[in-house]
């Protein structure tokens, strides 16, 4: 009981801090449901999966990661590459341990414009044919690691980060970025190499490092919420199903990273009617008991801990959250639940709820 009351007051300071890392406004595919569905906050719906990709467990973030079996397997976001002149962000984790060496693509827009990501030797590289090319060195080597290109029109140029660290700095010509044909994750002119695996794809219409770097930045939560280099002794389970808000959008609940003691994991919350606030509970068991005839169901028990966080947003769907934290000494072992209920007025009792999270942390 001591271990279950020290987590959930470890999640009642995750829930209490209001600087929470805003959720990519463009693309968000972390593959933990075996799906392209998109987590971002924009309007662009969720991507379509080619028949020859596959979604493997246990490989690096969250639940499942994504990896093709067939030379032209993609993701088609449905999406021109309509960036403009603003600022972006575009990165992913990847594993390429298994694959055997040579060209591939891991993104890019298959026309003359040709915004792509490619293996370049040693590195891996984002080219364009209006943009100097920006290599992220050792990305090929090693384990899983985690890569990412901030484009920061204030100056202007592109940085390369590995594993959240600088990598490469090039300088650019103010850069007006629109794509014609459909933006493809996994691939532009043909897929990454089979044996190869992507985990957290996302595409900020921002520039996310402006923020800082450092421990508990954006890029830090990124990084190191998701990254794994083994299998997890530990284990999160969704169970249970939300119920339908404004605009008919399920608010999903997941959690990222492994939950170890001293490692982080991240929560997620997506698809939620924004602005308003989410309410989290932490309980030790899984239960299901209707409130009222909701069709909305408490999915914790008993209800230790219960906190709010706002949510900010444009709409139904809009609203996402990412609270970052590290499981503390004496937690080992412990097994809680957790739920979220949004505020939302298109719900019975004037609110919804998302699925329920069984998490037992390592022993």
């Amino acid at each position: 009981m001591k271990r279950n009351l020290v987590l959930a007051g470890l999640f009642t300071l995750i829930g209490s801090a209001t600087a929470a890392a805003q959720a990519p406004e463009i693309l968000w595919y972390d593959f933990d449901t075996a799906s392209a569905m998109n987590k971002a906050t924009g309007s662009i719906g969720d991507g379509v999966v080619d028949p020859g990709l596959t979604f493997p467990t246990g490989v690096s973030c969250g639940n499942r990661a994504c990896s093709p079996t067939a030379s032209n397997s993609f993701i088609d976001t449905g999406w021109p590459l309509t960036l403009g002149t603003s600022d972006w962000s575009v990165g992913m984790h990847l594993d390429v341990s298994s694959a055997p060496g040579g060209f591939m693509y891991f993104f890019g827009e298959p026309t003359s414009f040709a915004f792509r990501a490619v293996t370049g030797g040693n590195s891996i590289a984002l080219r364009a044919n209006n943009l100097n090319d920006v290599d992220i060195f050792g990305a090929l080597a090693g384990p899983p690691s985690h890569v990412c290109w901030v484009y920061d029109s204030s100056v202007p140029e592109i940085r390369g980060y590995l594993n959240g660290v600088l990598n490469n700095t090039v300088a650019q010509s103010a850069l007006n970025l629109n794509g014609i044909a459909n933006f493809r994750v996994m691939g532009q002119l043909s897929s990454m190499t089979p044996g190869t695996v992507m985990d957290d794809f996302r595409f900020y219409g921002r520039a996310i490092d402006l923020g800082g770097v450092g421990p508990g930045s954006e890029m830090d939560l990124w990084v190191n919420g998701c990254i794994s280099t083994g299998s997890c002794p530990g284990s999160v389970t969704q169970y249970g199903a939300g119920c339908p808000g404004s605009g008919g959008f399920v608010p999903s609940l997941s959690m990222s990273g492994c939950p170890e003691v001293g490692q982080q994991v991240t929560l997620e919350l997506s698809g939620a009617l924004a602005p308003s606030t989410a309410l989290f509970f932490v309980g030790l068991t899984q239960t299901s008991v209707e409130a009222g005839n909701s069709g909305c169901f408490l999915l914790v028990a008993p209800v230790l801990v219960q906190f709010g966080v706002p949510l900010g947003g444009g709409g139904p769907g809009s609203g996402s959250l990412i609270l970052p934290g590290i499981l503390p000494p004496g937690t080992n072992g412990a097994s809680f639940t957790m739920q979220s209920w949004i505020v939302d007025p298109a719900g019975a009792i004037g609110g919804v709820s998302t699925n329920g999270l069984a998490v037992t942390v390592a022993p």
